[in-house]
């Protein structure tokens, strides 16, 4: 037990103590080792039912509390100032037998030095002037050990401050009670009574008349008062009868409660408004006199005296929005996370734009899915992925293979450089944080089975207890609205009823995964993390960015990074479809792929003369560019690429291209209609040439006399009458021979090139 000045030690039972000390707590006022004494002073009792009621002197009996009209005043606590001196060494021996032991009293509720009133400032300053000397540590145990008590001290501050002994016996009090300090001199007139302290009306005053209303008069009462008049009070008091219909009424309002004027008027009807049925089934609610029921300011003051601050907030809403919107925030998003790569937040949301289709800009497509997974430690974003279709399990396991997949297949596949922004490359987390949306599927208890990551849930409707990523969203959609025409702002809409003009649109979905790209590298390396870097981030002169912290965090190894194979993350992330492997070649979707390395000749020979089979392809939904297709009998992936003479475009999606085939089997019936509708034209155009030459070859016949010529000598007579040169007959016979010669050789040798089937007529003997 450490017996210093100011320090405080409890005694704990007082019949084996060899001092006169009794059972309390004492405060230690002076120590002299080498006389072997100390001076303590008795500041309370260890219980405070010990303290019990003082006995009583004689007289009548004492009326309990409850048979008076008004409550009796708190007795006054008696002043502690008497000094007890003891042995030094029997002091420490009674701690060793542990009869006594340090202990510690608590201060009271003060209210800081400036934010005291004026009133209380000064009360302050007085107290703390009077009691100079006691607060003169050395003035003080020297007046203790040359007089044995304070007597003096108390002496010279009544004539020297003229002040009354009870004055300063009562401030001497305070600071043997609360510690030999200053602040022990603080007054507590915010305990004193005033705002807060209830006057019921329905109490009697000692004359045995009902209690006043309390509180600041009307204007008509003060009025009459400057005149000498006493009138009456125009509105009663707040009685225990009113106030508990108040609140019985107000709580049957449930939360969040409405404006105070409707729950005024909620609350009067309810509690002190008569109801009346009428004939026709209608509720009439009649008020009583006024002066019978309470006013607005009653109302309000008596729901609002006992609530805090705090449970003010929770009446005027309700639970979700208090922890979704208003509550503290205590911690930081970062908070438990390990490393960078560790865990990754994930969400979707409408883009706020309209896009227009690659194919045909004069197409409109609507508002595009914008998935963002955003590393926690670091707040780096990496990897996004914008659909036109979702959000689903399907459309969220290509955003995260975006995340993890090498970045040149990425890149290779959006034919866009520069998507890979931070370094190193991301790859699959240990911790994947989601909402309660498509990641509560079996499809993707299945993925993260098999990718070897674990899944976190937020609670239903808290998608804000993952607000890093909902952040992302707002700043790209804040960013997009000041540069790009089409762009919408939904705020400045509800705030100036700002129409939308969807004509106004300007991308394609691979322009605005473009610009994305640029919003979230910018982001990266851009925007200021400051309050991230702690002495060794500084000293180390690592970036201030979201950038620089995620490889600060795998340069010092905390980065959380794990190989997967390319080829096992497309068979689990991509969408698995079946291309046709014909005559042509690898046919998916309606378009051809290549590579190099298959051996697509011995393919399309098998395919021509035996028939063609399926193969499973493994495809991007962002880009029709490039497939994987499983080779046939192994589990190997190729690579394919689509080829120039394919109907799709490479830097189309296949959402894109899907919607084209579908507009293009929407107008087959329109375009069917104008192929029949021509060629029923042409045929009309054909009966009547047919019918024109019928006519004239027979009148030709019927007109012609003597002997006919044959073929050939017809013929020489047409290629003479025909030719552009003139020339005689001998030339004109010469070349006629020539050319059917040639044809003569043509025919035989077309005729050695065919099989014996095509030979007989296509039928086998």
């Amino acid at each position: 037990m450490d017996l210093i000045f100011n320090s405080t030690f409890k005694v704990l039972d007082d019949d084996q103590l060899p001092f006169g000390l009794s059972q309390g707590i004492y405060r230690v006022l002076l120590v002299e080792i080498k006389a072997d004494q100390a001076c303590v002073v008795r500041i309370g009792s260890i219980n405070d039912e010990e303290e019990g009621a003082p006995e009583h002197k004689g007289g009548r009996p004492r009326l309990p509390d409850s048979a008076l009209r008004r409550p009796r005043r708190p007795q006054r606590t008696s002043n502690a100032g008497k000094l007890f001196w003891v042995s030094y060494t029997a002091l420490l021996r009674t701690h060793e037998l542990g009869l006594a032991s340090e202990c510690f009293v608590g201060r009271p509720q003060y209210q800081a030095t400036d934010a005291l009133t004026p009133a209380a400032l000064s009360t302050f300053n007085r107290a703390r002037e009077v009691m100079s000397a006691f607060l003169n540590i050395q003035r003080l145990q020297e007046s203790i050990l040359l007089n044995r008590s304070v007597s003096q001290l108390i002496a010279e501050a009544v004539s020297t401050h003229s002040v009354s002994r009870s004055y300063v016996y009562t401030y001497w009090t305070k600071l043997v009670k609360h510690g030999m300090h200053e602040s022990s001199l603080l007054p507590a007139y915010f305990k004193c009574g005033g705002p807060g302290i209830g006057r019921p009306a329905s109490e009697s005053t000692l004359k045995g008349t009902p209690r006043k209303k309390s509180g600041r008069k009307t204007d008509r009462e003060r009025i009459a008062a400057a005149y000498g008049e006493r009138p009456e009070g125009e509105q009663p008091g707040m009685s225990a009868d009113w106030l508990a219909k108040v609140r019985s009424a107000d709580k049957s309002i449930k939360s969040p409660k409405p404006s105070w004027s409707k729950r005024y008027q909620t609350i009067i009807r309810k509690a002190f408004a008569a109801s009346v049925t009428l004939d026709g089934g209608e509720v009439e609610f009649n008020l009583p006199p006024l002066g019978s029921y309470p006013n607005f300011s009653q109302v309000k003051y008596a729901l609002q005296k006992d609530l805090s601050s705090l449970n003010r907030l929770i009446e005027r809403t309700t639970k979700r929005h208090l922890l979704s919107q208003l509550r503290g925030l205590t911690g930081r998003a970062w908070q438990g996370v390990a490393g960078p790569g560790h865990t990754y937040a994930i969400d979707s949301t409408v883009g706020d734009i309209y896009l227009r289709s690659s194919l045909n800009r004069s197409w409109l497509i609507g508002r595009p899915i914008v998935y963002v997974i955003v590393d926690v430690w670091s707040t780096a974003v990496v990897g996004f992925y914008v659909c036109l279709s979702g959000p689903s399990w399907s459309t969220a396991k290509i955003a995260l293979f975006n995340t993890v997949a090498p970045p040149e297949m990425v890149q290779s596949t959006y034919q866009i450089d520069d998507l890979s922004t931070i370094q190193p490359s991301s790859t699959v987390p240990h911790l994947l944080l989601c909402d309660r949306g498509e990641y509560l599927s079996r499809g993707h208890e299945e993925t993260a089975h098999r990718l070897n990551y674990n899944a976190s849930f937020t609670p239903a409707y808290r998608g804000d207890l993952k607000g890093v990523v909902e952040v992302l969203h707002r700043i790209e959609k804040d960013d997009q609205f000041m540069f790009i025409p089409g762009a919408i702002d939904f705020r400045r809409e509800e705030l100036e009823l700002r129409k939308i003009d969807p004509k106004k649109a300007i991308f394609t979905l691979r322009e605005f995964v473009e610009y994305l790209g640029q919003v979230f590298l910018d982001y990266n390396f851009r925007n200021s993390r400051l309050d991230r870097l702690d002495a060794e981030m500084i000293a180390a002169g690592i970036e201030p960015s979201a950038a620089g912290l995620w490889r600060f965090g795998h340069d010092v190894g905390i980065g959380y990074r794990r190989h997967t194979d390319a080829d096992y993350l497309v068979r689990e992330l991509l969408s698995k479809s079946t291309a046709r492997i014909g005559r042509n070649g690898v046919k998916f979707a309606n378009c051809f792929y290549a590579n190099s390395e298959l051996p697509l000749d011995d393919w399309t020979t098998i395919a021509r003369n035996l028939g063609g089979w399926d193969a499973d392809v493994y495809h991007h939904p962002g880009s029709m560019k490039t497939i994987w297709l499983e080779v046939p009998g192994t589990s190997h992936l190729v690579e394919m690429k689509m080829t120039s003479e394919s109907r799709g475009r490479d830097w189309a999606s296949a959402e894109e291209w899907t919607d084209a085939l579908a507009i293009s089997k929407l107008n087959k019936r329109e375009s069917d209609h104008r192929s029949l509708s021509r060629s029923t034209s042409l045929h009309a155009k054909t009966l009547e040439l047919i019918q024109r030459a019928k006519g004239l070859t027979e009148e030709a016949l019927s007109k012609a006399s003597g002997p006919l010529p044959n073929f050939r000598e017809a013929r020489l007579l047409e290629v003479h009458a025909n030719s552009i040169e003139p020339r005689s007959e001998s030339q004109t016979t010469d070349r006629l021979k020539e050319e059917l010669y040639q044809d003569h050789e043509n025919f035989l040798a077309d005729l050695l090139k065919q099989s014996p089937e095509e030979r007989d007529g296509g039928h086998k003997s």
